[in-house]
């Protein structure tokens, strides 16, 4: 068998039609790069063997790729790695990248949704914004909290504090992004740049610009524009929550973090990076984010005692050596200026700038979104939540389901519940029970 410290070359995905598969390993590896966890042999199998036949045979085949061959290397794919779904990269056309929400149905199509997020490369064509980033437009823009993150912690567990400092312009903040103090330190390669980030997590507190009501896309753009993605979220259209159904502008430096969570009602949500340094993403499929909460109420009990909704407070922060540990499976990928990220619902989520960016994002829905926003959890510690009126999306999707909801029966499990009907199920699901019906009732 081969080692699981040999090292290896990785070799260039082969793109599938519209998509490449990406390594599942737990780590994303440059040429050059040494594995920086131990892996087992199972694992490097796949890797060394599995992976090469098979990009072997997609090569051998590519010059008369069918649907029907597509389809069948995909199944074969994910059979073999059904246990951590890769992350999937997709490459559309500019005809393709025309209507936004048919794109994420032909994606989840394809299993996109398995691995938690997906990245999206736009063609070259689409252009987001014709003048320079460096505008005065946006450089005299305000950030009304940058945040400072002070992290506490060792040995993989951490928690994070914010700090609100004073309002501060794109323009300071990027001018101190770029000093001695918080520059990105010199590295190789991304597996070296996410060594230095452990290695130093809880040094030198970064800022973050999180948060700033805004676009920076031009108004005339139409395809994939988030001030008008056209999902069924629009029904919403008299109601505004910034940064869910409108952008929000991020404002990166080397080292500002984004905790694990997931998204507010366990919403999809879109990210693009409009310039400046890489994000670095770690994910957790979907059907294993029952298994990373679990492990989150053996790791933080007295919080979850306090709020059962801990994880959306935003500041736990896990390092994939514990993750692993604890057989937690998760992927790792790095977005880079010009290319979209998709999270899906219940798809736990982190990651880190590599240095000064500018993101912008929002939240979006399509109908099997539904059945998650019926059934998710709330934390009330900072004032209201953010609670939907389910209602109007049932009379336009679930319109059977409607009446049962009212009455507050319409609960059943949750999307990525086992199935098991033990009563451990629905332990998580008190607050969001209680808390959505009375909000449902109370707004019609």
């Amino acid at each position: 068998m081969f080692s699981s410290n040999s090292k290896r070359k990785r070799k260039e995905s082969t793109y599938l039609r519209y998509y490449c598969t990406s390594t599942t390993t737990g780590n994303e590896y440059s040429e050059f790069d040494e594995p920086s966890l131990n892996i087992s042999d199972q694992e490097n199998w796949k890797i060394n063997a599995y992976y090469r036949i098979l990009d072997a045979i997609i090569t051998s085949m590519k010059t008369r790729f069918s649907s029907e061959s597509l389809r069948l290397a995909s199944s074969v794919d994910n059979t073999m790695c059904s246990n951590n779904p890769k992350i999937m990269v997709f490459r559309p056309s500019l005809s393709e990248f025309k209507n936004f929400s048919s794109y994420i149905e032909f994606m989840e199509s394809r299993g996109a949704h398995k691995a938690g997020v997906a990245k999206i490369i736009p063609p070259s064509e689409w252009i987001p914004r014709k003048k320079s980033y460096d505008e005065d437009d946006i450089m005299s823009l305000k950030i009304p909290n940058p945040i400072y993150q002070d992290v506490k912690g060792d040995k993989g567990i951490y928690q994070q504090f914010r700090r609100n400092q004073k309002m501060m312009t794109v323009r300071k903040f990027k001018k101190l992004s770029e000093t001695e103090f918080y520059k990105t330190p010199d590295h190789k390669d991304n597996g070296d740049i996410e060594k230095i980030y452990w290695d130093n997590i809880v040094c030198h507190t970064p800022i973050y610009g999180a948060d700033v009501t805004g676009s920076v896309t031009d108004q005339d753009v139409k395809a994939w524009n988030m001030n008008k993605l056209d999902t069924i979220l629009d029904v919403m259209h008299d109601t505004t929550i910034e940064g869910v159904n409108t952008p929000y502008l991020y404002f990166g430096m080397w080292k500002s973090t984004f905790a694990w969570h997931t998204e507010d009602m366990d919403l999809y949500s879109l990210n693009y990076v409009h310039v400046g340094y890489p994000k670095t993403w770690y994910a957790i499929p979907p059907k294993h984010g029952k298994k990373f909460e679990k492990l989150i109420r053996e790791i933080y009990p007295d919080e979850l005692s306090s709020c059962p909704a801990y994880v959306r407070h935003k500041t736990i922060i896990l390092s994939p050596a514990i993750l692993k540990k604890h057989s937690i499976p998760f992927n790792t990928i790095t977005q880079k200026p010009g290319e979209f990220m998709v999270t899906f619902p219940f798809g736990y989520h982190a990651g880190f700038n590599q240095g000064y960016n500018i993101a912008e994002a929002t939240n979006f829905a399509t109908p099997r979104w539904v059945e998650y926003g019926k059934k998710t959890n709330y934390c009330r510690c900072f004032g209201e939540p953010i609670i939907f009126n389910m209602e109007i999306f049932l009379q336009r999707i679930q319109l059977d389901k409607s009446p049962l909801l009212l009455k507050g029966n319409d609960i059943g499990l949750h999307p990525k519940c086992d199935g098991s009907g033990k009563k451990r199920d629905f332990e998580r699901l008190p607050v969001c029970k209680n808390l959505y019906y009375r909000s449902t009732i109370e707004e019609l």
